[in-house]
């Protein structure tokens, strides 16, 4: 038994010693692993949400499989670090929001080109699970709150920068909700935690909420012109692969590849629509 003990303890250490650097550094800072790319593949660096469920390598399987567009290989970056990544790497193609003030100053300086809108996001309602006002059968983001206001529930203001005027047509309209919870700490996933606790309905961004995870409470999305945030494709002005990349660009503005986007849903959801198609923000 001491043997097996020590052994145990012995391999421990080494797992501890060979594979621990490779999940973190310094900092705590989850290490990510370079991407494995082949001679004429394409790499894309975009925002966070674009890859979950991988929804662009969904997207455009069909058309790598034909060859219609080259291989390409998707890493993640939060828009504030795009920049920072261009300048420590090589990437070919950008997707980020259209609204995004370090992605326009980066297309404003050259560093990105031919930035081209080619989907969309959506905010979404956030209430329980319950759906004690039938949020989910409303037709709309309007239809929706007209529901919330007859049931008496509340709406809890999301305090999160952008979402503010968007929340002004529930709050101060004629048809303003009789409860409504409006407290400056409750911003972004913050205001999810408190719409919780107090069985109310809200406003987030749709993929946001769905990374949280939150057990008791679910995103109602739906297409108002209004709720949704479209995204630029941008190609890397130095990235080398201009030809391959302006290809891929086409091939996912193209009637097939856009009439495709609506019927993603991210796998843990689906009732609900992810992305709307760039005709329905242009």
């Amino acid at each position: 038994m001491k043997n097996l003990s020590g052994r145990a303890a012995f391999i421990r250490a080494l797992l501890w010693v060979f594979l621990l650097p490779g999940v973190l550094l310094p900092g705590g800072v989850c290490a990510e692993s370079p991407a494995r790319t082949g001679p004429g593949d394409l790499r894309v660096l975009v925002v966070k949400i674009v890859d979950q469920g991988h929804f662009l390598s969904w997207l455009l399987a069909e058309a790598v499989q034909q060859g219609q567009v080259a291989n390409f290989h998707v890493e993640t970056t939060h828009v504030r670090n795009v920049g920072a990544r261009l300048r420590a790497d090589r990437y070919d193609l950008v997707i980020a929001h259209a609204h995004a003030k370090p992605a326009q100053k980066l297309a404003a300086g050259g560093q990105l080109t031919d930035g081209r809108v080619v989907f969309a996001n959506a905010r979404a309602i956030v209430g329980p699970a319950t759906d004690p006002a039938g949020v989910r059968e409303a037709t709309g983001f309007d239809a929706a709150t007209a529901r919330i206001v007859r049931t008496d529930v509340c709406w809890l203001v999301n305090q999160h920068p952008g979402l503010r005027e968007l929340q002004e047509r529930v709050v101060t309209g004629a048809a303003r909700p009789a409860c409504v919870i409006d407290a400056a700490r409750n911003s972004g996933a913050g205001a999810i935690t408190a719409a919780q606790a107090h069985a109310a309905y809200t406003v987030w961004g749709y993929h946001p909420f769905m990374q949280l995870h939150r057990d008791g409470m679910q995103a109602f999305a739906f297409g108002d012109r209004f709720l949704l945030r479209p995204l630029k494709i941008w190609i890397v002005a130095d990235g080398g692969a201009t030809v391959s990349a302006r290809r891929l660009t086409e091939v996912l503005l193209s009637s097939g590849v856009q009439q495709r986007i609506a019927a993603f849903r991210l796998p843990q959801d689906p009732l609900n629509q992810a992305w709307w198609p760039a005709a329905d923000v242009q």
